[in-house]
């Protein structure tokens, strides 16, 4: 009886048991399941906890309001810098008319201002204008070239080579076009080899020789002064090759003639140790072999 009522007390003092022991069986078992479907609810829980996408939203209105106050701020102090309306624009247009229309505001010449749209040049007398203006740039670099100064004169070069950068291209360009832009073009490339080699940028030298000759195979001064770096950077087998072929087209030339006898001397050195090395290599496996 005792041991009855301490249980009684017991299920008293649990709220769902209190509910359970006065109700059937059936109808416990349906409220349990009621408070379950309750707790896994998610929707309810939108009610208490924002969800992450509401959030999201929350965080793109606030940013989208920030940039309308700032392009309203730099709409106004332009405004005020020309002298100009301060009226608001339409707040429900989209944001790439209100963009065109605040550049229009800030630049009235158009987006591009005064520039004119790029033309390329189609016809042979538009081409000559722009040969003409690199001619001019080579011109001046060759003034500063015999002052010594290399820098500068390959800046002038470079520019010379670059104004035939956005529009001439070898495989679709005419035989008028090809003669009329390589007799300015390749000079440049010749000239710009020739401030790199006196700066001793070799390789740049080498660069530009070979742009050469790719179109003129046989030019001289390409070819010394490609075979002279390639000596420089220790290429001895290609430089004697562009020596020799140089040396064959111009055999009076005093500088290529000066510029073979130097690489002969260099090869031979180069030749005499590879020479004393496989010596040394044979004898130390002599050595090795009697030792054993």
């Amino acid at each position: 009886s005792t041991m009855h009522g301490a249980h009684t007390t017991g299920i008293a003092s649990s709220p769902v048991s209190s509910s359970a022991a006065g109700d059937h069986p059936t109808q416990a078992a349906t409220g349990a399941a009621r408070s379950v479907s309750d707790v896994l609810n998610y929707a309810k829980w939108d009610t208490v906890y924002d969800s992450d996408e509401e959030r999201q939203r929350q965080e793109a209105e606030s940013d989208r309001q920030k940039n309308l106050k700032r392009k309203e701020a730099l709409r106004e102090e332009r405004a005020k810098v020309r002298g100009g309306s301060t009226a608001k624009p339409n707040e429900e247009c989209k944001q790439d008319e209100f963009m065109e229309t605040f550049s229009r505001m800030t630049n009235p010449m158009g987006r591009k201002g005064n520039k004119q749209p790029y033309k390329f040049p189609d016809t042979l007398e538009e081409q000559e204008v722009i040969c003409k203006d690199a001619a001019r740039l080579k011109r001046e670099g060759n003034a500063l070239y015999k002052k010594g100064e290399y820098v500068e004169a390959a800046k002038l070069y470079e520019q010379g080579v670059l104004k035939f950068a956005d529009w001439f291209a070898e495989t679709f360009a005419t035989d008028e076009e090809r003669r009329l832009v390589h007799e300015v073009k390749l000079p440049c490339h010749l000239n710009l080899a020739a401030c790199s080699w006196r700066l001793g940028n070799f390789q740049h030298a080498v660069t530009h020789c070979s742009q050469v000759l790719r179109h003129d195979r046989d030019n001289v001064k390409a070819l010394y002064r490609r075979g002279s770096c390639q000596m420089q950077l220790g290429y001895l087998d290609e430089a004697h090759d562009d020596l020799r072929r140089a040396l064959e087209l111009s055999p009076n030339d005093v500088e290529v003639r000066r510029e073979m006898g130097e690489l002969q001397a260099k090869l031979k050195e180069y030749r005499g140790r590879c020479k004393q090395m496989g010596k040394r290599m044979v004898g130390g496996e002599g050595e090795g072999d009697g030792g054993t």
